[in-house]
């Protein structure tokens, strides 16, 4: 459980439903109640660390009732009771009145050896559908042996316009033991619904992702860039990147450049725009991408047809020859060397105390008229 998921829904929640006390459900309720009492979850949950405090360590049902995943088991703390009663190994003890819960140990404390513990037993996958949910991924692993948590990994949803998380079909498993890790990481072939899982070590996973990040950020053999992505060659002149301009055309009235920017930026995650030639009335619109071999990039991620979506009107995109963006970037980047020449000696002129002309700083008190 975290903070948000914390956040109290009850008097926005639904109608009341009829307990569901079997066997089945009882199982999961006690799973989730631990879960969020047990080693891993609970020195990591700031909302229970605080209630605990209240009361020396005791938690009220009902304050654990509004948490969401618990709620959507039960609604009553009776059953909550009669599930940690019949729970083969929980970490919980009831208060006499059967109204409160806490810890049976202290938690454990979360420092840096513990992390590296909890790495040494905690495995990557791949090959999930992004649908899934997360009882049937903790219900799936149960099966390798007691996991302490599914974490799913998620990205935020750029083409929807309540912005959410969604899920990216890659996890991390926190298996009880490094013998059950390792068990798992043995296992000739793992499937889930007939697809071959991708598994790695979550220390080699975030390794390879780490030089990922850093061959990127390497300027090795590559030109400087300033931080629009535009090159910048020995002399200190602006040099744009070829291939990374389209042109959208048949574009409606109402449409702004804020549409297509927004549009053109959800179409792809590694889409950045730098510069859009377009006013409002226009009926085509110059785009200018940040990075070499942008444009076929988009056009790729678009798929058939090269449609992207502005104010409910699908739209053509199309990248343009070499031929036809040279002059649009030759122009482009004296606009933008001219600019940045104009700006350096702005700067140097500012730092020295001689900005002259009309309205200007001349290292006096300005004189007051009346």
């Amino acid at each position: 459980m975290t903070e948000t998921e914390a956040v109290v829904q009850s008097e926005n929640g639904s109608e009341n439903k009829p307990e569901d006390t079997s066997p089945e459900n009882l199982a999961k309720v006690d799973r989730q109640i631990n879960y969020y009492f047990g080693d891993y979850n609970y020195p990591r949950d700031k909302f229970l660390q605080q209630q605990a405090q209240l009361d020396d360590g005791w938690i009220p049902l009902e304050v654990m009732l509004k948490c969401a995943r618990l709620k959507a088991l039960t609604q009553d703390p009776a059953t909550v009771v009669l599930a940690l009663s019949q729970s083969k190994e929980s970490v919980l003890e009831v208060s006499e009145d059967k109204q409160k819960i806490r810890r049976v140990k202290p938690a454990p404390d979360v420092n840096e050896e513990a992390q590296l513990q909890t790495k040494s037993r905690t495995v990557y996958c791949k090959g999930f559908p992004e649908d899934e949910k997360l009882d049937d991924l903790l219900e799936y692993f149960a099966q390798f042996g007691e996991c302490e948590t599914v974490l799913m990994r998620q990205y935020k949803d750029k083409t929807s316009k309540v912005k959410k998380m969604k899920f990216k079909g890659s996890l991390f498993v926190v298996f009880k033991t490094e013998e059950l890790a390792k068990k798992f990481m043995e296992l000739e072939s793992v499937k889930f619904k007939e697809t071959e899982l991708i598994r790695q070590w979550q220390t080699a996973f975030l390794e390879e992702k780490s030089k990922e990040r850093q061959e990127k950020m390497s300027s090795t053999n590559k030109p400087r860039r300033d931080n629009d992505g535009k090159d910048i060659n020995e002399s200190g002149d602006v040099e744009l990147p070829k291939n990374s301009v389209l042109s959208v055309k048949e574009i409606p009235g109402d449409v702004t450049r804020e549409d297509i920017k927004s549009a053109i930026s959800n179409a792809s995650e590694d889409v950045k725009v730098a510069f859009i030639n377009f006013n409002k009335g226009d009926t085509e619109a110059t785009i200018r991408l940040v990075g070499e071999g942008s444009a076929s990039k988009l056009i790729e991620a678009l798929g058939e047809g090269s449609k992207v979506k502005v104010n409910d009107v699908e739209l053509t995109v199309t990248a343009l020859s070499e031929e036809e963006e040279k002059p649009i970037l030759e122009q482009a980047s004296k606009l933008l060397n001219c600019k940045r020449m104009f700006n350096q000696k702005g700067r140097g002129s500012f730092r020295k105390g001689k900005r002259k002309g009309r309205g200007g700083y001349h290292g006096g008190k300005r004189a007051r008229t009346n």
